[in-house]
């Protein structure tokens, strides 16, 4: 079992559900908003992309830009991804000696996905059917955003429920050594 804990949080596994269904439709592009490494928070939201949209197929640094915010041997950097259920994927860097963050927007073809507040909540944005300009827009009317928990404040109970019942043979387990090796092999490709 690995600790790659947004996997047990049931907001999460509630997203991946309904991507899994195609209740949004197909992922557009997703962006990754992180700090203190691409080896140490970095790893968390690849591991996050290929649990909502599949495999990697490839990997590229953007640009020479990076921030050293944790450690000399774990830059903070700029990386664009191509995963199974989502082509245009982005990792942006943000520097971690001033604040952290760690936000995640996702754009479907039926709505918008935010998770925010470090993925403790998430955002959906509907779409309207015509807006002033005459087009279909984002609907941001507060009224109207669905704001959620994603339950990751007790994920770690989930996780500790979740290896009883491996150990008592009633559930597979949620993140396993084969994902954390998958994230290893992406990241050492970079």
């Amino acid at each position: 079992m690995v600790d790659y804990i947004r996997r047990f949080a049931t907001g999460y596994q509630e997203i991946k559900s309904q991507i899994d269904k195609g209740d949004f439709g197909k992922a557009l592009n997703c962006r990754v908003l992180y700090t203190r490494g691409i080896k140490h928070e970095g790893c968390h939201a690849i591991d996050l992309m290929r649990y909502f949209f599949g495999e990697c197929y490839n990997s590229h640094h953007l640009s020479n830009i990076h921030f050293i915010d944790r450690d000399i041997n774990d830059p903070t950097i700029p990386i664009s991804f191509l995963f199974e259920k989502c082509g245009n994927v982005v990792f942006q860097p943000c520097d971690g000696r001033l604040y952290g963050i760690f936000e995640i927007d996702i754009c479907f073809e039926k709505c918008r996905i935010r998770l925010i507040d470090n993925g403790l909540y998430y955002e959906m944005y509907p779409i309207t059917e015509e807006n002033e300009w005459g087009h279909k827009s984002l609907n941001y009317r507060l009224t109207d955003v669905l704001r959620r928990e994603t339950g990751l404040n007790i994920a770690l109970y989930n996780l500790i429920d979740n290896a009883v019942n491996y150990l008592d043979g009633k559930q597979e387990l949620i993140c396993t050594a084969e994902d954390a090796v998958a994230v290893h092999e992406i990241l050492e490709g970079l």
